[in-house]
């Protein structure tokens, strides 16, 4: 039976159904942050986020997001969607690009939405993935806990932002991405290779000098401060705390985003300890 797993190649060892490693926790008196879950496999992604009761409210809400982002948005059917029967399915595209035709499948239970994106190359992959199920966190939490049970965990990137625009201070964006892939080199080793990959993508970011932190309940990280630039200020206007390591074999980065301005330390972090690993309560 486990062999079969999505994304278990036959004959390496034993496959691991999939289940959250990370949780995301209510704050104590806190703003309440926007939180969302997006599990990213071979052939899909599976995106979950707090809704409210019925699956057509989401799918109207989602519709207005594509609709903000200039999609072309086809007429939405009645689908069974990861083993809810209630589902919706809709085919959609940027606009003008015909070629990048997705098809979104939505589904909603106990208070969660889910949301299933493929290609239209890879939309018959969707079925293989087989349910998912949730269950909730051993202490209040912002997201349930995902486990899919026909996919391998190797197979799965995981990955949980908050958004946080209350309060007095500026809002804040954080990002906390576990790999898919085992990682076997140090956390000090992990987080050069991640930086690197970094620099690859952003080689106009301004990067500090690394500084031994903790994240996810005590797990030793590196830190870096990073500072992003308008191209017309010629200054720096957001800046991002950047954490990386290895948590149970598997590469980990959390960064705590600006929006639009400059952060303290304690304002990241304060997010930052909101992420946590699931096995924690």
């Amino acid at each position: 039976m486990t062999e079969h797993l999505v994304g278990h190649p036959a004959g390496r060892g034993q496959a691991v159904p999939f289940r959250s490693s990370l949780m995301a926790c209510q704050p104590q008196g806190g703003p309440f942050p926007v939180p969302l879950l997006r599990l990213t496999l071979p052939h899909l992604i599976i995106s979950a986020e707090p809704a409210g009761p019925g699956v057509d409210p989401y799918l109207q809400l989602v519709r207005k997001r594509l609709k903000a982002r200039r999609y072309v948005i086809e007429q939405p059917f009645r689908a069974e969607v990861a083993g809810n029967p209630d589902g919706r399915g809709q085919w959609v595209a940027p606009k003008g690009s015909k070629q990048d035709r997705q098809l979104q499948l939505y589904a909603v239970a106990g208070g969660v939405a889910i949301m299933i994106t493929a290609s239209q190359a890879n939309a018959g992959c969707i079925p293989a993935a087989g349910p998912v199920q949730f269950a909730h966190p051993p202490v209040p939490g912002l997201l349930p806990l995902v486990r899919l049970p026909a996919v391998d965990s190797s197979a799965v990137e995981e990955r949980i932002t908050l958004v946080h625009k209350g309060g007095p201070g500026p809002g804040v964006k954080l990002a906390a991405i576990v790999t898919a892939r085992t990682v076997t080199a140090s956390a000090d080793g992990y987080a050069a290779e991640a930086l690197a990959r970094l620099r690859q993508r952003s080689p106009d970011l301004a990067i500090g000098e690394p500084e031994p932190d903790a994240f996810l309940g005590g797990h030793y990280c590196i830190r870096r401060t990073l500072l992003h630039s308008s191209a017309s200020l010629r200054a720096a206007t957001r800046n991002e705390f950047w954490w990386a390591g290895v948590v149970a074999g598997r590469g980990v980065q959390v960064s705590a985003l600006g929006l639009n301005s400059i952060i303290g330390l304690p304002a990241a972090a304060w997010l930052r300890d909101l992420i946590r690993p699931a096995a924690c309560g």
